[in-house]
């Protein structure tokens, strides 16, 4: 599922000057509202976010209280607004309506601000280009998706987090790994650095054609939880985060 939506976005990308028109779709387009104001969602039944984004800027807070969420634009010519869905267990974004033109789609930025309750435990972030930013109190699992955009994350505890990019930079404090599981960053290009709780050890497992390692924390520990790293030319950094 995982990489059908990377793939998806790759999509949406010109990679010829052919003159050939596609659209940016999704599947349950039906399903989905138009986004006209600042939306909540109070239903403590729902305990998972997913966000299709293509270019611009994804903020997630994590605070006690309903989810909600807000969209802004540059100065595109032509507003089009996000599209939004409950389902199951979850709430879905997506940048634009299904059947958009992608010539439209690509020449737009925006910027969605979102607030997490508490108790949800799933966040995945799918972007083209966007950056996204992102604090985070306890999360089960994050799982961030990209082309080119770059993560920047603050979160105290996490049980997994997986990364895939083609050439987006991660950039992830991690406070306290007591939860923690795994962490699991695939990358082409992208250059990764985290800091990491110094009460923990992990068990590193490296992959890469060209790129560098830095370990900067390391630790021994009787019950570490795993790093998987798989990169071509990305490089990683790994430093012990310290109390400021």
């Amino acid at each position: 599922m995982k990489s059908k939506i990377l793939l998806s976005l790759l999509a949406i990308i010109p990679l010829c000057g052919c003159n050939v028109k596609s659209e940016y779709h999704y599947d349950n387009a039906d399903q989905y509202v138009e986004y006209k104001e600042a939306v909540t969602i109070d239903n403590n039944d729902l305990d998972s976010l997913i966000v299709n984004w293509v270019s611009g800027d994804v903020i997630i807070n994590q605070k006690d209280g309903p989810l909600s969420f807000k969209e802004t634009t540059g100065n595109a010519s032509k507003y089009l607004p996000l599209y939004y869905r409950t389902f199951n267990n979850g709430v879905e974004i997506q940048f634009v309506k299904s059947g958009t033109d992608n010539d439209l789609v690509n020449n737009l930025q925006k910027t969605v601000e979102i607030t997490v309750p508490l108790h949800y435990t799933d966040i995945y972030i799918n972007t083209v280009s966007a950056d996204s930013v992102i604090n985070i109190n306890t999360m089960h699992e994050i799982d961030f998706n990209s082309v080119s955009g770059n993560l920047k994350a603050e979160i105290n505890q996490v049980t997994t987090f997986l990364s895939n990019t083609v050439s987006g930079n991660i950039d992830i404090t991690l406070k306290d790994t007591s939860t923690t599981h795994s962490i699991e960053i695939n990358t082409v290009s992208g250059n990764s650095k985290l800091y990491l709780d110094s009460n923990r050890g992990y068990k590193l497992n490296k992959t890469t054609v060209s790129g560098k390692i830095k370990d900067n924390f390391n630790k021994s520990d009787e019950n570490p939880y795993r790093i998987d790293f798989n990169s071509v030319s990305g490089d990683l950094e790994l430093n012990k985060y310290e109390l400021e």
